[in-house]
């Protein structure tokens, strides 16, 4: 886990870098919000924008990376993702970017509908 590694400034910054990007992403629509009537889908559901905690970039190894971290959960439930630390991005503004479009693509997955044409899939 990589939670403890951030200081109390640092993960006030993220959770304002976190508002600013949804903020940013609601106005394209982008609300993580599933559509109405879609099945609860606990993987989906931990997507959601109230489940998002902080966007923290920093340098390490030569660049730079992001970490899109998760309000505190259940026991065993991840609380970030983050860009490779083994490829850090050379400036800060590539890595933001880099968290942002992970939040995009969260919030996606999260107000995806799985079954559009109304039918639940079977597995056979």
């Amino acid at each position: 886990m990589i939670q403890n590694e951030h200081t109390s400034k640092e993960l006030a910054n993220g959770r304002k870098e976190m508002r600013a990007a949804l903020g940013y992403f609601a106005g394209l629509g982008l609300t993580g919000e599933p559509p109405a009537g879609a099945p609860k889908d606990p993987v989906r559901d931990f997507c959601r924008p109230e489940n998002l905690d902080a966007l923290l970039v920093r340098h390490r190894g030569g660049g730079w990376v992001a970490a899109v971290m998760f309000r505190a959960g259940k026991a065993g439930e991840p609380n970030a993702i983050r860009t490779a630390m083994n490829d850090p991005y050379p400036t800060y503004r590539d890595a933001m970017l880099a968290g942002r479009e992970m939040i995009g693509t969260l919030l996606a997955f999260a107000q995806l509908d799985p079954c559009p044409d109304g039918k639940s899939s079977s597995r056979g």
